[in-house]
């Protein structure tokens, strides 16, 4: 079930957010390794198969932020027994601080 905060969409992630997550996670991840001698530029299509297993194995915990009509942030969480785990926590480093995030890991 879809929930809008402002102009935000919250829902669970369906089979085709798998690519536009992994362009989440393309412009995101090289983030880190700023000020790094070698950086991360990974390509969109080569983290689509990680998100699908992902997303087939804890279908619940995986959740998108849409807004404009794409995906804009994305979250994972991947629970065994009473333990869950946060795997993947990501939004446009544009969106960073403006509590797009927040909801998705309600």
């Amino acid at each position: 079930m879809a929930r809008r905060i402002g102009r935000v969409t919250y829902r669970r992630a369906r089979p085709d957010d798998m690519l536009p997550c992994g362009r989440v996670f393309a412009r995101a991840a090289p983030s880190l390794s700023i000020g790094e001698r070698a950086t991360f530029h990974p390509r969109p299509s080569d983290i689509v198969p990680i998100l699908s297993h992902v997303r087939e194995t804890d279908p619940g915990g995986f959740q998108v932020a849409r807004a404009d009509g794409r995906v804009v942030g994305y979250a994972s969480v991947i629970s065994r027994g009473r333990t869950d785990f946060l795997t993947q926590f990501w939004v446009y480093p544009s969106l960073k601080g403006r509590g797009i995030g927040r909801p998705m890991l309600e």
